[in-house]
């Protein structure tokens, strides 16, 4: 097996590893990416959509990239996979850029939707009465499914199933 300087690519999942989920990336790991950036190519891939990596990941690096201490990091050697991987944005003339998208057709997103509702009420499991914005988000490769709401605070996502009993009840009907 080759150790971490033989290797040409280093992958990171966003939420729980780099950062809370949803939560901006803090400084020091923000810091040590920035120094990753230097020497290897860095691919970070989450189930949040592009504009989820523009509010918690790419602001502490843009930020870096314009200190002088942190000048010879390069944005061309990231790689962004938001919706699970289901696209891909890379940097191309300061700016980024969507390399390819494999988005659910509209058929699809309703089966998605008729899914989960079937399977919420086959499985009996009570959802939360009060949410925090929208349950599901449209992410255009997948379809996202929160029961406190996608704008619901850690602390109460972790209140509602925080074995993924109930979680895993649903997805048993969905499946």
């Amino acid at each position: 097996m080759k150790n971490i300087a033989e290797k040409d690519l280093i992958i990171f999942d966003l939420d729980g590893t780099l950062a809370e989920s949803k939560q901006v990336m803090d400084s020091e790991m923000t810091g040590l990416l920035a120094q990753l950036l230097k020497r290897k190519k860095v691919a970070v891939i989450s189930g949040g959509s592009f504009e989820q990596f523009e509010k918690q990941f790419l602001p502490g690096l843009e930020k870096l990239s314009s200190s002088s201490s942190y000048h010879s990091f390069s944005f061309s050697n990231l790689f962004l996979l938001p919706t699970t991987g289901s696209t891909l944005y890379i940097f191309k003339k300061n700016n980024w850029a969507k390399e390819y998208s494999h988005d659910l057709s509209p058929a699809e997103k309703e089966k998605i939707y008729a899914a989960f509702k079937e399977a919420v009420e086959k499985s009996g499991e009570k959802m939360p009465t009060e949410t925090y914005g929208p349950v599901s988000e449209d992410r255009g490769g997948q379809i996202t499914f929160s029961a406190d709401g996608q704008e619901a605070p850690i602390s109460v996502k972790a209140e509602w199933d925080p074995t993924e009993k109930k979680r895993l009840h649903i997805v048993r009907f969905v499946q």
